[in-house]
């Protein structure tokens, strides 16, 4: 028997060191060959340094969620999906945004398209949600709401008279 530091050494800790390498082995092949496992260290490694341990806390608190929400649903009702449009980062406005046209002109299309899948889809349904979130603005905010949708029913009936036997 051979003496270590921490004393003489044994034929089962060759053993048990081993079977330890053997499932670290096993565990870091199958991470590996994970695609979306790579995808996260990938995600991770490029996150800022100091977003990583917010992120991480809020990753933790939604799956401990979801776990715990799972062993509970038959009884509580209540079941968790990811929710593929989620942000983890809060949108703040430091300064006001300088216009580049043509920036502009895809973000109103997006915001156009968006806004009539909505309301094609459920225009009762909208119409109480609109008039729901115009209550949460000031007046000043509904005012340049109001007037921004009379600019803008002013350009639908000009781009429908431009339209190829437009009226």
């Amino acid at each position: 028997m051979r003496q270590t530091a921490s004393g003489p050494e044994s034929p089962g800790q060759h053993e048990a060191l081993r079977n330890v390498l053997d499932a670290a082995t096993t565990i870091v092949g199958e991470l590996a060959g994970d695609p979306l496992f790579i995808r996260l260290v990938a995600v991770f490694a490029r996150m800022p340094a100091d977003d990583r341990r917010p992120l991480l806390g809020i990753l933790e608190r939604e799956v401990n969620a979801r776990l715990l929400t799972h062993a509970a649903d038959a009884i509580s009702g209540i079941r968790l999906y990811p929710n593929p449009s989620a942000r983890l980062y809060a949108r703040v406005v430091d300064q006001e945004a300088s216009l580049n046209r043509q920036e502009a002109v895809l973000a109103s299309v997006r915001a156009i398209r968006t806004f009539h899948r909505g309301v094609a889809s459920a225009p009762g349904a909208w119409a109480a949600i609109l008039r729901e979130a115009l209550r949460e603005l000031e007046q000043e905010e509904r005012e340049s709401i109001a007037n921004a949708a009379r600019v803008l029913l002013a350009q639908v009936e000009r781009c429908r008279g431009e339209e190829p036997g437009g009226r």
